[in-house]
């Protein structure tokens, strides 16, 4: 106006207003009832398409309740899609057979997607769709499912969004139990997590307990859902004049806004989740990976009329005991079959560190170059190095910060490029 830009954020999901008593006292078949209806009219209202739509469909409940619903809705998906890995210790699909293969709905064609050892060599591109750098490779394995559906289709509906809405996450369990550790002075609290097995096997529970702060924070959050090896080494893994910009800029202040006080530890993470990962990296990526291939990915999870009925559910339904996603769990006990139903979550994730191990990319092995790290300026060489000789010895597992830097590494490059192209200044 007049010149001026302004934004204003015309939605916002309020999570600092605890269920009251007559919400409180829910019964849990109700709040189970009222799930399952307001999950059918998001899927009846996401399946509305010019074309045959299509659907993403795993092991896990959450796709599996999307692909049931559209057939019950007698919206038989046109065909759904797997991705399975090449990799066995990747493979969630060798042991937990999808929806498709259960009897009842067979008549749901399915068709599986091999994630592929010399999938690494596509990172460049993910990253080029992207524009922005990715430490965990799941968009190239999002990037392949969704190459092999946009052949056919244009709309694909996905099960993202239920980990978020219902707290399925590790993390959720992890900061009930965790949470009482916090009143426990820093000094006693860094001797429970000196032995170096514990770093190694439970980095999440380590990080969130070398967090000096008593009241659960954005450090607490982002110690589960970051890189280990940034909790051990810190902004050693970068070079100075990085180390630096870190300092002034003062990382994480703005995402802090996100973390709502005098709430419950399973409320204060879901904000953080549904405020900030969720449209920093699920959504953002999941948009991106399967635009380029010309595919209109659909959320029904994220429908705001539905994530504003689940806000009201009392968390006990969401997380009972240490049970995930039990209100999700109860509401599709008639659609599914009782062992999807149960099944526990495992993500969809592409097997990073076994790409690290093999053998690697000609653009890999010029990114790692001592030559590039120094050209890029943005990683500390030596330490590179000895991770890269670690991890390839087998002696440590240092795949996630790997394929981080070499998704910086390769952003870097494809940024120069696009600039060079643009006629800009590199």
């Amino acid at each position: 106006r007049e010149g001026g830009v302004s934004s204003e954020q015309y939605w916002k999901l309020d999570l600092g207003r605890e269920p009251g008593r007559s919400v409180e006292k829910i019964k849990a078949q109700d709040g189970a009832r009222s799930v399952r209806e307001k999950l059918t009219e998001s899927v009846k209202r996401h399946l509305v398409s010019d074309g045959p739509g299509a659907a993403w469909l795993s092991p896990g409940i959450d796709s599996s309740a999307i692909v049931s619903i559209m057939k019950r809705l007698g919206h038989m998906p046109a065909e759904t899609f797997t991705l399975r890995c090449e990799n066995p210790s990747s493979d969630e699909t060798a042991e937990n057979p999808v929806l498709a293969a259960f009897p009842g709905f067979r008549d749901i064609p399915n068709r599986m997607v091999t994630l592929k050892k010399t999938d690494l060599s596509l990172m460049p591109e993910a990253v080029w769709h992207g524009e922005d750098p990715f430490t965990s490779a799941t968009e190239i394995a999002s990037m392949v499912l969704s190459r092999e559906a946009g052949r056919s289709y244009k709309v694909v509906l996905t099960g993202e969004g239920s980990d978020e809405v219902f707290g399925g996450y590790t993390w959720y369990r992890a900061q009930k139990i965790l949470k009482p550790f916090l009143h426990l002075p820093p000094c006693i609290r860094k001797v429970l997590i000196s032995p170096e097995w514990l770093r190694d096997r439970r980095p999440g529970v380590a990080g969130f307990l070398s967090v000096p702060e008593r009241e659960l924070s954005l450090e607490h959050f982002r110690s589960m859902i970051g890189c280990p090896a940034f909790q051990w080494y810190g902004d050693a893994i970068f070079s100075p004049w990085i180390r630096e910009a870190l300092v002034r800029q003062g990382e994480g202040r703005q995402a802090r806004r996100h973390i709502t006080p005098g709430t419950s530890g399973f409320r204060r993470f879901q904000a953080a989740d549904l405020a900030y990962r969720l449209s920093n990296v699920i959504t953002h990526h999941l948009d991106r990976s399967s635009m380029s291939q010309g595919l209109e990915a659909r959320v029904p999870f994220l429908d705001h009329l539905f994530v504003e009925h689940c806000a009201l559910i009392p968390d006990r339904l969401k997380l009972k005991g240490f049970r995930e996603k039990h209100i999700l769990r109860l509401a599709m006990k008639e659609d599914l079959p009782s062992e999807i139903a149960g099944r526990r979550k495992r993500p969809m994730g592409a097997p990073f560190a076994d790409w690290m191990k093999g053998p690697l990319p000609e653009f890999a092995l010029e990114a790692f170059s001592e030559n590039n790290l120094r050209a890029t300026g943005y990683f500390n060489i030596e330490l590179v190095a000895r991770f890269l000789e670690e991890h390839r010895s087998g002696r440590r597992n240092h795949g996630r910060v790997l394929t981080g830097i070499l998704g910086v590494q390769v952003w870097d490059r494809v940024i120069r490029r696009m600039d060079a192209s643009r006629g800009f200044n590199q």
